[in-house]
């Protein structure tokens, strides 16, 4: 399986796109994981790229594109959970943006499945990265599994969905979270 991960800004260059798909011809799998620094640009530059690896799949026939997204596209955070750590509550545009980019999934599936290329979104919880340990207790809290997520599964996730064991999947967003959002 070929697969390209791409990390574009805010301000997208379709002339390296272009490039990157000349150079990896027959790609399979595009893992969209773009993080520019506003809102705005964070869900233009997931539609735009979407779009634009989707339609050189369809040439191909088949393609396999996830999304990156997050609980708090499902669900509003609780702002009393940061307070006195030192990590930031999400702005409200994120929270927007991240709901976006699971609708957008959903619709690009739809346009796109009849030409065999599938589309889907995996939302991950938090994921521990050295947080303020106040933080992470009171995470951990409301958390069934009782811990947060790792790199390694929400790399999981999206491995399963890019790969052909997940060939009858399309449109869907699976929630990373270690059981958060089912309370």
């Amino acid at each position: 399986m070929k697969t390209l991960d791409l990390l574009p800004s805010a301000d997208l260059n379709f002339d390296l796109l272009e490039t990157t798909f000349s150079w990896a011809s027959g790609i399979d799998v595009f893992i969209n994981a773009s993080y520019p620094e506003t809102s705005e640009g964070h869900f233009r530059a997931f539609l735009d790229t979407s779009q634009f690896v989707a339609d050189h799949m369809v040439n191909k026939g088949s393609g396999s594109i996830v999304n990156i997204s997050s609980i708090y596209g499902v669900i509003g955070g609780k702002p009393s959970m940061y307070v006195d750590t030192g990590v930031q509550y999400p702005p409200i545009g994120y929270s927007a943006a991240k709901g976006a980019i699971i609708a957008m999934t959903r619709a690009l599936a739809c346009k796109y499945g009849p030409n065999g290329v599938r589309v889907n979104c995996v939302s991950p919880g938090g994921v521990y990265d050295g947080q303020d340990p106040i933080f992470v207790g009171r995470y951990n809290a409301r958390v069934p599994l009782g811990r947060m997520a790792t790199p390694g599964d929400v790399a999981d996730a999206v491995v399963f969905l890019a790969s052909d064991k997940a060939s009858y999947i399309t449109g869907q967003n699976l929630v990373v979270d270690g059981g958060l959002t089912i309370q």
